[in-house]
């Protein structure tokens, strides 16, 4: 596999930034691409996965763009107080230039997104909300309710959370359960949401049981994944 930094200007967060990228450099590996975007967590950026995982050698030989973006601390969301646009930048600024740039199937089959964490959110809230542009979606540890619950140990970890979300990102467009509970018509009928399904209850018993301690904004389950994503065809 090939490996570049892609250092470029994102007009949706009016400033400069880079993504890692992985692609294939056997030229008989058939073309067109698929694209892997893989989202990093809060303490990290767009180095973590070459420095700390073996995601080349897990990929190897496979025809498959690998991008690692930069979310900043930005949890992947348009902030609230509109300073800045991380969603906007994955979803216009990096995909765009990687469509444009790459070998890459330029359409909602050839592509998938995932994370760790924070990006374990970024991936279902942005799959979830942009399911016309990604097939698949897997998330590691994903902090999904993080963003319902403003505690004071939710604003330690993250102080930037209330810029980005406001006081609670609870029933709105940046709240995964909100989404599939806005669009459950969509969902119903489609087996690999049945894991969301049972996350989603099980996230209100757990809220509800933990409703007067200050753990609240750990909500399990931590580990699961959405294998795909059902579209409008």
């Amino acid at each position: 596999m090939a490996f570049a930094t892609i250092h470029y200007h994102s007009r949706s967060l009016n400033k400069a930034s880079s993504f890692n990228v992985l692609f294939p450099d056997d030229p008989a590996t058939p073309r067109p691409w698929s694209a892997f975007y893989l989202l990093h967590g809060l303490s990290d950026d767009h180095t973590i996965w070459m420095r700390r995982t073996s995601i080349e050698r897990y990929v190897g030989g496979l025809p498959l763009v690998v991008v690692m973006p930069d979310g900043g601390r930005g949890w992947y969301t348009n902030s609230a107080d509109g300073e800045s646009r991380y969603e906007d930048d994955l979803i216009r600024d990096v995909v765009g230039l990687v469509d444009r740039t790459f070998p890459v199937k330029a359409e909602r089959g050839g592509r998938a997104i995932g994370g760790l964490s924070m990006g374990g959110y970024g991936a279902v809230k942005i799959g979830l909300k942009h399911h016309e542009m990604f097939a698949s979606v897997n998330s590691h540890s994903g902090a999904l309710g993080f963003p319902r619950l403003m505690s004071a140990e939710a604003v330690k970890r993250s102080p930037e959370a209330p810029r980005i979300f406001g006081p609670s990102a609870k029933g709105g467009p940046d709240d995964p359960f909100a989404i599939v509970e806005g669009q459950r018509d969509r969902f119903l009928d489609h087996d690999a949401f049945t894991c969301f399904e049972h996350g989603l209850r099980l996230f209100r018993v757990v809220t509800a049981r933990r409703a007067d301690r200050d753990q609240v904004d750990v909500i399990p389950p931590r580990q699961f994944a959405i294998v795909s994503v059902p579209g409008d065809a």
